[in-house]
C-alpha cells in the first residue's frame, strides 16, 4: 500500500496535518480521508487549486466555455502548470498516460516478450483493473491501441485520459477536482473501468483513479442515523472490489450485496449505478444497501452524505450513476448473515432428438417460472448462444440462496419435466455450498473483457408482461427474433423487490418492477469500416432494441450494461427519478465539472468523433444551448479540427503542451477554436422559423445555419406585449404550420436539431415586418392579411 502522504507546495505532510471539516464525523473516516485540504493549506497554493466559492475566475476559462480545454489549445495548462499540479498531489501520484499495449508498437517502449504476455492475458479483467487508465470496453476508447502482432501500426491515446491521479488521500481528490474545474479540463473517474459505455475515459481528460482506496472495516453493530437500521455493516473504500468485499464479509460470517463479476469495483460506480447482485432477489439492489457515503463534490468540498445530511446528494448517489455528482471515497453498507447456497449448471441445444421447434418451446416454458423463481430469491444467470447447428441454452448458474440440493431440484423439476416431454434431456450439475464465498467463487466465471467488435443493449422486462399469455408470448417472440438474427442473449432472473422493501433512492424505477434483466449483443467483422459499424449499430439500436422496447413500453434498461445510443436514455436508464436527478445535478455541479456519456446532464454536451462512431475519443463540447448559435462554414461543414500529431508506426506519448501538438487524434467541430466568429458566409437558405422576432440583436441570418426546435407541448403563447394581430399570426399561422420547429423569444425551450432535418414550406423569419430570409409571395400575402387586421384594431 502506498504511503498516505501529500506533497503540497514542497511540504510533505501526514494525514494529521489536514484536519477534516467539522461537518464530517471523524470517527467514521479512514485515515486517508482525514488528509483533506484546508483553507490554510490552500492559501499557500495558486488559484487553480482553490475551492469553488463562486469567485474563482481564471483567464476567461469557466462554465461559459463552449468546450472543455483540449491538448493543443492555448488554454491547455503548460508543462510548468502540470508539474506544479504534480508537486501538489505528490510526485508519484500524477501519472502521464502510457497505453497498456504500448510494448506491441515500434518505438522506445517496444518489447516483443511483454507484448506476447499482454496478448495472452488481454481479455483478463485483472490485467486492466491494475492500469490507471485502461478501459475494459475498448470500443469506447476508439480502438487506438490494442495488442497487435504488427508493430508498424499506430498506437495513440484515443479516449484514454491524458493524465491520471493515483488517489491515496481525499486531499488529492480535492486538488484534482479543483485543478480540472478551474482550468476547464474534462474530468473522469476510474475505479476498475468495467462500465459498458466507457465512462472512465475521455480524450484530453484528467482521471481520478480510486482503485487503491481499499480499506475495509467491519462494524458489528451500526445504527444508521435517520433510519431504523441497526445491524452489521461494513465501511469500505470506493476501490474495494467484489472479491475483496466477499472475502472480508465471509471472515465475519456475513454476506454483502455485490456484483457477480469478480473484479467489479462494487464500492464505486456499481453502487452508484444501482448494481444487481446474486443476492438482489433477497435484499434488493446494491444502492439499496448504502447507509452513508463520504464524497468530494464539484466545488472541491469533502462532505458526508447520509439520511440526515446532504440528503439530496445522498439520494442521487444511490442509483443516479457514477462520475456525475461527486467522487465517493468510502461507503457504509449493510451486511447480512451468511447462509448455504446451491448452484446448478446445465444446458441444452438443437441437435439429435432436439428439434428447433422443441428448443424454443422449452425456452418459452422457462419464462413461465420467472415469477415463482423470483419469489424464492432465485438469481439465474443464463445465455442463448447462436451456432451453425442452431441455438444453445446455457444456465451458468441457477443460484438458489438458502436452498439445499433437494430444494433446488424441486424448484426445477416442473420445467425439467416439460423439457423431457419435448425430448430435451438435461443433466444438471448441482452443488451445495455452506457459504456464499465458496459458492460464488466456484459458480460464476471470470468475465471476459476487451471485446473489440461488440456492442450491447439491455431491457428490464416489466412484470406486467407476465400478467397475460399474450404479452408474455410477445416478450418471448422478441427474444427469439433477436436470437434468430444472430444476436447473443445474456440474461438474469432477478427481482430486487421480491423480498426487500425499496428505500427512497434514485435507482431506476424499472428495477422495482421486473423479473428479468436481459442483455442482447451484436457483433461485426474484425476490421469492418466505420460506416459498416455505424450501420450495424443503428440497426441494432433502432431494430433489435426497438423490438424489445415495443413490447415493454415504459420500462427501462440497466444504465451500466446498456446501449450508448439508447434513444431517450433519460427515461430508459433513470426512469421517474430523472427530473429530480437533473435538478440536483444543476444545483451541485452547475459548471458540469463531472461528465460521462449517458450520465445525468450529459445531453447538454456532445462528443463528435472523426469517424462518427460513439466513443470518448473526441473533444467534449456543449450541445446547442438556448443562447448560442452553431457556426458552420459556407458549405455546411464543421470547422477544421486541431492538428494531429501521431506518426504511423510509432507509439505516441503525451507531447509537450505547445499548441502545435495534440496526441488525442479526434477530428471534431471545435467551437472553442474560434476567438471571434469567422466572416459571414452566403446564406444556405436553411429553414429558419420564428414566430415574429428574435432576442439576439447580433443575429445575422446570412451568416448562420440556425436550426432549432421546440417540443409541441412546450410552445408558449405569443408575448403579450405584441399587438393582437401579431399574436394571432403567431398562433394561427406559425404554430399551426411549424410548431415543431421554431426560434422564438422563449429561448429556454429551444433545443438543437441537425441542419437539414427541418421540414416545412415556410422558410421565414419576420422581425417587425421585415423578412430576414427571402420568402415567396404567398407567405407575404398571409402576413399582409394579418397586418390589415392590425390596422382595424
Amino acid at each position: 500500500m502506498m504511503r498516505r502522504v501529500l506533497l503540497l507546495a514542497g511540504i510533505v505532510g501526514s494525514a494529521a496535518a489536514y484536519p477534516q471539516e467539522r461537518a464530517t464525523d471523524s470517527t467514521k473516516l479512514f485515515d486517508f480521508e482525514k488528509a483533506q485540504l484546508t483553507e490554510d493549506t490552500l492559501s499557500k497554493l495558486d488559484g487553480v487549486f482553490q475551492f469553488d466559492n463562486g469567485d474563482v475566475k481564471l483567464n476567461g476559462r469557466g462554465a461559459g466555455a463552449e468546450c472543455k480545454v483540449y491538448p493543443g489549445d492555448s488554454a491547455w495548462p503548460s508543462d510548468a502548470a502540470w508539474a506544479k499540479f504534480g508537486e501538489a498531489v505528490g510526485s508519484d501520484a500524477l501519472i502521464k498516460t502510457v497505453p497498456l499495449a504500448s510494448p506491441c508498437y515500434s518505438g522506445p517502449l517496444y518489447d516483443a516478450a511483454k507484448c506476447e504476455a499482454l496478448t495472452a492475458d488481454w481479455t483478463n479483467s485483472f490485467l486492466h483493473m491494475e492500469d490507471p487508465t485502461s478501459m475494459m470496453s475498448p470500443v469506447y476508447q476508439g480502438l487506438t491501441c490494442q495488442v497487435t502482432d504488427d508493430p508498424t501500426q499506430t498506437c495513440t491515446l484515443g479516449a484514454l485520459p491524458y493524465y491520471a491521479v493515483n488517489i491515496s488521500t481525499v486531499a488529492q481528490v480535492q486538488l484534482a477536482i479543483n485543478f480540472a474545474r478551474n482550468n476547464n479540463i474534462r474530468l473522469v473517474v476510474k475505479n476498475t473501468g468495467h462500465d459498458f459505455s466507457g465512462k472512465s475515459g475521455g480524450a484530453g481528460s484528467l482521471s481520478i483513479w480510486t482503485h487503491n482506496l481499499k480499506d475495509i472495516e467491519h462494524i458489528p453493530s451500526y445504527s444508521a442515523p435517520g433510519t431504523d437500521y441497526t445491524g452489521p455493516a461494513f465501511k469500505a473504500g470506493s476501490g474495494a472490489q467484489a472479491f475483496e468485499m466477499y472475502e472480508a464479509a465471509s471472515k465475519k460470517g456475513l454476506v454483502v450485496v455485490g456484483g457477480e463479476g469478480k473484479t467489479v469495483g462494487v464500492m464505486g460506480g456499481y453502487m452508484q449505478g444501482g448494481g444487481h447482485s446474486p443476492l438482489s432477489s433477497l435484499y434488493g439492489t446494491g444502492a439499496d444497501q448504502v447507509l452513508s457515503m463520504e464524497v468530494t463534490t464539484a466545488d472541491g468540498k469533502f462532505v458526508t452524505a447520509d439520511f440526515t445530511q446532504n440528503t439530496d446528494l445522498f439520494w442521487a448517489l444511490r442509483g443516479g450513476g457514477g462520475s456525475t455528482f461527486g467522487v465517493v471515497t468510502s461507503l457504509i453498507i449493510k451486511a447480512y448473515p451468511d447462509m448455504q447456497f446451491t448452484a446448478s449448471n446445465f444446458s441444452f441445444a438443437v441437435g439429435g432428438n432436439v428439434t428447433l421447434e422443441n428448443f424454443w418451446t422449452g425456452v418459452r416454458n422457462y419464462l413461465d417460472y420467472f415469477p415463482s423463481f423470483s419469489a424464492q430469491g432465485i438469481y439465474a444467470y443464463w445465455f442463448i448462444l447462436t451456432g451453425e447447428a442452431g441455438p444453445t441454452f446455457k444456465m451458468m448458474p441457477f443460484w438458489a440462496p438458502g436452498k439445499t440440493v433437494d430444494e433446488t431440484n424441486a424448484l426445477l423439476a416442473p420445467w425439467f419435466a416439460q423439457l423431457a416431454a419435448l425430448n430435451i434431456h438435461v443433466t444438471p450439475e448441482t452443488t451445495n455450498y455452506d457459504n456464499f464465498l465458496t459458492g460464488w467463487e466456484a459458480a460464476f466465471p471470470l468475465e471476459v473483457v476487451e471485446k473489440t467488435h461488440v456492442c450491447s443493449g439491455s431491457r428490464l422486462w416489466p412484470k406486467e408482461n407476465w400478467d397475460k399469455k399474450e404479452s408474455l408470448d410477445a416478450t418471448f417472440n422478441a427474444i427469439k427474433t433477436s436470437s434468430e438474427s444472430g444476436l447473443i442473449i445474456i440474461a438474469f432472473i432477478i427481482d430486487p423487490s421480491a423480498q426487500a422493501t425499496a428505500p427512497d433512492n434514485a435507482v431506476n424505477s424499472a428495477w422495482r418492477n421486473t423479473y428479468s434483466h436481459m442483455i442482447q449483443s451484436v457483433s461485426w467483422p474484425l476490421g469492418a469500416s466505420a460506416e459498416f459499424q455505424l450501420e450495424t449499430r443503428k440497426n441494432f439500436t433502432f431494430g433489435a432494441m426497438q423490438r424489445w422496447r415495443d413490447v415493454s413500453p415504459g420500462a427501462g434498461s440497466y444504465l451500466a450494461e446498456s446501449d450508448i445510443l439508447e434513444p431517450d436514455f433519460q427515461q430508459s436508464f433513470y426512469g421517474k427519478a430523472y427530473d429530480r436527478l437533473l435538478k440536483i445535478k444543476k444545483q451541485l455541479d452547475p459548471k458540469d465539472v463531472f461528465f460521462a456519456q449517458t450520465a445525468v446532464g450529459s445531453e447538454f454536451w456532445e462528443v463528435v468523433t472523426a469517424d462518427g462512431l460513439p466513443s470518448g475519443n473526441a473533444l467534449l463540447q456543449k450541445q446547442w444551448t438556448s443562447t448560442k448559435w452553431t457556426k458552420v462554414s459556407s458549405n455546411g461543414t464543421p470547422p477544421s479540427p486541431p492538428p494531429n500529431s501521431p506518426t504511423t508506426g510509432t507509439t505516441s506519448m503525451p507531447p509537450s503542451s505547445s499548441p502545435s501538438s495534440s496526441t488525442p487524434e479526434s477530428s471534431t467541430t471545435n467551437r472553442c477554436a474560434f476567438t471571434s466568429p469567422p466572416p459571414p458566409q452566403p446564406a444556405k437558405q436553411a429553414q429558419i422559423h420564428a414566430p415574429l422576432s428574435t432576442d439576439d440583436p447580433n443575429l445575422d441570418i446570412s451568416a448562420w445555419d440556425g436550426v432549432a426546435g421546440m417540443p409541441p407541448q412546450e410552445v408558449p403563447d405569443a408575448p403579450s406585449q405584441l399587438p393582437k394581430w401579431k399574436q394571432d399570426y403567431y398562433r394561427e399561422v406559425i404554430l399551426v404550420d411549424e410548431k415543431r420547429f421554431l426560434v422564438s423569444a422563449a429561448l429556454e425551450h429551444i433545443f438543437r436539431v441537425g441542419p437539414g432535418t427541418v421540414r416545412g414550406e415556410r422558410k421565414v423569419v419576420i422581425q417587425e415586418g421585415k423578412a430576414l430570409v427571402e420568402v415567396g409571395e404567398e407567405v407575404w400575402r398571409v402576413w399582409r392579411e394579418y397586418e390589415k387586421r392590425g390596422e382595424k384594431e
